[in-house]
């Protein structure tokens, strides 16, 4: 019938690449996150610089790039492909700048772009510690954390806990257009082979916690966050949406506000804390189960890093509201592993990324111990939770 014949026009639309770039662009959100919005700033409230843009005096970079420049005495000026495709400019479809994305910023044709190179490669070298040094990897940051907690293959997954969460799946070697409001975006590009991911941002995650810390002063440190938690045997039907920005991933609704609900006279501190750390995990559960809808691929696994990670209670409850094992690596700073793994590949430390593998090692395996009844009348507690939080402002 019309309706089955519709659905695979749909489908074919995601099979192919300006057919993922359509998709994309419906779904496109900006956000202060996006250089191409920064890069407008700039032309239109920094005195000069549209003028030094139109006659090709004007270099356009990320931090990254500018950190380059500095670092080889502005010899080169260059970038990568996990930095460029986070910049709201780059079609990770067609692997170009792209007129479709630049034109509604109206950004001039003579803004100087950065060269883009591959993630683990030759950027240069610095003399600012005195010998030469060569410069060998640029890479973002959570593309930097997908790659030091070793997800290689398509559908393994990361969990960047820290004042916010970033949740990233790798997708494999072809980009994928996402329906459900996450990112698609370039992981790395090594060796001629280019990997992808979709990512999905959570902005409140350890922030919740310094608010409880800071503003509401129930806790005196974070750390004491877990013991409160672990205290008390549940939340007794309180929730907190900590939409203090409004909601990012999967909703993006910045007119969503934090919401406490479900207090009664019985409610404690204790339980509210435990309520702000298991709304950090039902937000990853929105993000994972969006991705698992774009890819069509279950996820089996969580791999958690970041400060935030610490805290053995949220990563517990994270494993039992997923229903899946989350691994907590020794070691938490996976950003910055992964950017070490990358300019050693480029050193000929390892020669592929599945050598990197065997150095990787589990601090802590954290399995579900939820029954199915409970973990989904306390997720669709939750969503009707954030129901009530959003479209506030």
């Amino acid at each position: 019938n019309i309706y089955q014949r519709i659905a695979l026009l749909g489908e074919g639309l995601r099979r192919n690449r300006l057919g993922k770039l359509l998709i994309t662009a419906a779904h496109f959100t900006v956000t202060p996150a996006q250089s191409s919005a920064h890069a407008r700033w700039i032309l239109d409230n920094v005195e000069g610089a549209a003028a030094k843009a139109a006659s090709g005096d004007l270099l356009f970079g990320t931090v990254d790039s500018w950190l380059v420049w500095k670092y080889t005495g502005g010899k080169v000026h260059a970038t990568d492909y996990s930095n460029v495709s986070a910049t709201g400019m780059y079609d990770p479809f067609g692997m170009r700048w792209s007129p479709l994305l630049l034109k509604p910023f109206g950004l001039p044709g003579g803004l100087v772009l950065p060269e883009i190179r591959e993630t683990s490669g030759d950027f240069g070298s610095t003399e600012a510690f005195g010998d030469p040094i060569p410069i060998r990897s640029v890479v973002a940051d959570q593309q930097a954390a997908l790659f030091g907690e070793a997800c290689f293959e398509p559908g393994s997954v990361k969990c960047t806990n820290g004042t916010g969460s970033f949740i990233d799946m790798n997708t494999g070697e072809e980009p994928m257009a996402s329906i459900y409001k996450l990112t698609p975006l370039i992981a790395w590009k090594i060796g001629g082979k280019t990997t992808y991911m979709i990512e999905g941002i959570i902005s409140s995650a350890g922030s919740s916690v310094q608010w409880l810390r800071d503003n509401l002063r129930i806790i005196g440190e974070a750390a004491e966050s877990e013991r409160l938690a672990e205290s008390c045997q549940d939340c007794g039907g309180v929730y907190v949406v900590p939409a203090f920005t409004g909601l990012t991933a999967p909703y993006w609704d910045p007119y969503a506000r934090g919401t406490v609900i479900g207090l009664t006279r019985a409610t404690t501190r204790e339980q509210v804390v435990r309520a702000t750390l298991e709304s950090i995990a039902y937000q990853c559960r929105d993000v994972i189960e969006a991705m698992e809808k774009d890819s069509g691929i279950r996820v089996r696994g969580l791999k958690a890093d970041g400060g935030a990670s610490r805290n053995n209670f949220l990563l517990q409850f994270l494993a039992d509201i997923l229903d899946v094992e989350v691994e907590r690596p020794e070691m938490l700073e996976a950003t910055a592993l992964g950017a070490a793994y990358l300019a050693g590949m480029a050193a000929g430390l390892w020669k592929y990324p599945e050598d990197i593998l065997r150095t990787r090692k589990v601090e802590k395996v954290f399995k579900p111990g939820m029954d199915q009844e409970t973990r989904e009348k306390l997720y669709n507690g939750w969503k009707r939770a954030v129901e009530r939080a959003r479209h506030w402002a």
